[in-house]
């Protein structure tokens, strides 16, 4: 058996798989209040050679909308991902859980144009990931991992409007099967979400850079990421309807005996051997003194 420790990872969301690649880290996340993961690996869309497409074909903002990362050629730090938008534009009631379209990132980060947004509610911020419009769609990012993670934060470059007034919701999903029914809304989703598993977070920063530090505690492959949504966390304070931006980073920790870590020193290396041999010739002496006795 091996042992492994947790470690952070930062992933910038422009996950471009218009050529197949790995990705590589390069730097921590540098947002100033962020410390908590600083030395996170990052994957930086500004210094991609693909351009800007995310889980696009071409390149130009053709999309691949799978949930299964298995096929992604995204990978990072052994992780593969994938990326998905959704709102809850379907239905009589315009209330459930139905594909969207992801656009940008561009220069200004990833936003979502969902199907309402493409038709008729064509409001000043559609272009972005938002809860407005005469509808009030709730727009979400699903980040779909090929191992469980456990979110640490995110960053955005833009925001619609004070970053005091700007909020996310993330929570973490046992699998996409109601995500991607046709049938489900967010409310049916986010009832069998744990609360380890589901938070609202305020975002800060300015000048471009904000970011939000999540306290979420639980790991899962499928995460979503989105405009304030008090049906998943309600928060005091936290205004609803009011909320856009678009996405730049995510920040993720590999769970606790992940096969994918770099930095891994494994029970047979040197040191950890030969502590677990001392440990045994203890246990052997004790037993026999007692023996003796």
């Amino acid at each position: 058996m091996k042992l492994y420790y947790t470690k952070t990872v930062l992933v910038v969301a422009a996950l471009i798989i218009a050529t197949p690649k790995t990705t590589n880290a390069t730097s921590g996340c540098d947002v100033n209040g962020c410390d908590s993961w600083r030395a996170a690996s990052t994957y930086d869309l500004t210094n991609s050679q693909d351009g800007y497409g995310i889980n696009s074909r071409d390149g130009q903002g053709v999309y691949d909308n799978s949930v299964d990362p298995t096929n992604s050629t995204v990978v990072v730090d052994g992780v593969s991902i994938s990326v998905t938008a959704w709102s809850d534009t379907g239905g009589s009631n315009d209330n459930i859980v139905d594909s969207a379209s992801l656009s940008g990132p561009y220069g200004e980060g990833l936003g979502i144009l969902n199907k309402d947004e493409q038709s008729f509610d064509d409001h000043s911020h559609n272009h972005a990931i938002d809860n407005e419009g005469y509808l009030a769609d709730y727009d979400m990012v699903l980040f779909s991992f090929s191992e469980e993670v456990q979110l640490s934060g995110a960053t955005f470059s833009w925001l619609g409007g004070h970053s005091s007034s700007q909020q996310v919701t993330v929570a973490g999903l046992a699998d996409t099967n109601q995500l991607t029914s046709g049938s489900a809304s967010w409310s049916d989703i986010a009832s069998s979400v744990g609360n380890s598993l589901k938070g609202s977070f305020g975002i800060t920063g300015n000048y471009g850079n904000y970011h939000s530090d999540f306290t979420t505690t639980g790991y899962s492959k499928y995460w979503l990421v989105g405009a304030y949504n008090s049906i998943f966390a309600y928060v005091d304070n936290f205004s609803q309807g009011n909320d856009k931006f678009k996405l730049s980073s995510i920040g993720f920790s590999k769970a606790q005996g992940s096969p994918n870590d770099d930095n891994l020193e494994p029970v047979n290396s040197p040191s950890t051997l030969a502590l677990m041999l001392l440990a045994g010739s203890f246990a052997v002496w004790q037993r026999k003194a007692k023996q003796l006795k």
